[in-house]
């Protein structure tokens, strides 16, 4: 009973702090003339149809007779009625609040991610990591093509920038409506609730970005071992062979310079997000730094891959000289 009574009683310390600030901004909804005119009307109608009942009921003695201490009265008691409204859904929420706020902490304390900051990961991440980062049989890895798992390989690269981009592009528009709501709120426990809600949404980014840096290093491998054997193997003797040589060297090149606009592009927009918000709070500090941190990895994993496409492109290169040189002496 004693904790029952020591609960409620910490539900009500905590509801009753802020209403005031609440009340101030929110009274004129029932201290509004409007409203207090329409219900002038209705005491009046009913005094009219009924008068006995009107002055047994104390409606004729609604009034001191004094208008500055009729208005006086009439804010003092909207201010009153405002808190008491803000006071029992405060109180009513209040017990929810205190349910998350200790089990996010025990979560925190067992090292599990709160399931309200983790959004459902995208199908095509799940179909990324089953393919690259569970591990395969040599029999399984023994069958990589390169006109299949190479093209495949950059495709998939591309898809990680596609999903990077829209997470970044989310990113913004989600930093900009929490900041928003962080600057209007006007009690700090929203203030400090908003705060929470940004730091979640950076987060969120950051594990996404943790996914597409595994699965870039663990594609990289792959890419190799399906394109390397494949230039290494090439002996263009016909032009034709030597266009095939060509056209993968372009598409080689592309890539490189495809990866580092795109990844700088959103590497600026996350430093930009950095700088804003690192040392405002400490929750927003952890999670800036852990979101420049995972970048940092997303980079180095890029920088593999684009360290492995140019060394497929400078063997292209040597083995379309080659060809070049064959054919010339064949002339």
């Amino acid at each position: 009973m004693r904790r029952f009574f020591g609960f409620w009683w910490r539900c009500v310390r905590t509801a009753a702090g802020g209403n005031s600030t609440f009340a101030n901004d929110w009274q004129w909804v029932f201290g509004n003339p409007a409203i207090s005119a329409f219900g002038t009307a209705i005491i009046g109608l009913f005094g009219a149809f009924s008068p006995t009942l009107a002055k047994r009921l104390g409606f004729s003695e609604m009034t001191t007779g004094w208008p500055i201490i009729d208005t006086f009265i009439g804010a003092l008691g909207a201010f009153v009625v405002t808190w008491m409204v803000a006071f029992l859904v405060r109180l009513l929420n209040e017990p929810v609040v205190l349910f998350e706020a200790q089990k996010a902490r025990a979560d925190k304390l067992e090292g599990i991610e709160s399931g309200r900051d983790r959004p459902k990961k995208d199908k095509m991440i799940v179909i990324l990591e089953e393919r690259y980062l569970f591990p395969k049989g040599l029999m399984q890895r023994g069958f990589l093509d390169h006109e299949a798992d190479s093209q495949r390989a950059i495709d998939d690269v591309k898809i990680i920038f596609d999903l990077l981009t829209a997470r970044t592009n989310e990113l913004t528009k989600l930093t900009e409506k929490s900041s928003k709501r962080i600057s209007s709120a006007k009690d700090s426990s929203k203030k400090r609730e908003a705060v929470k809600i940004l730091a979640g949404h950076l987060d969120a980014y950051s594990d996404r970005v943790a996914e597409f840096s595994d699965i870039i290093r663990a594609l990289v491998p792959v890419y190799l071992e399906c394109t390397m054997p494949f230039v290494d193997r090439a002996d263009p003797r016909t032009q034709e062979d030597i266009n095939v040589l060509e056209n993968l060297r372009i598409s080689v090149h592309t890539n490189i310079v495809a990866v580092g606009e795109g990844l700088q592009i959103q590497r600026n927009t996350v430093d930009s997000m950095v700088q804003r918000y690192v040392g405002v709070t400490h929750d927003l500090t952890v999670a800036t730094q852990r979101m420049s941190a995972v970048m940092a990895d997303l980079g180095t994993g890029f920088q593999k891959y684009v360290a492995a496409c140019q060394q497929i492109h400078s063997l292209v290169e040597r083995k379309i000289e080659d060809g070049k040189k064959r054919l010339e002496q064949a002339l």
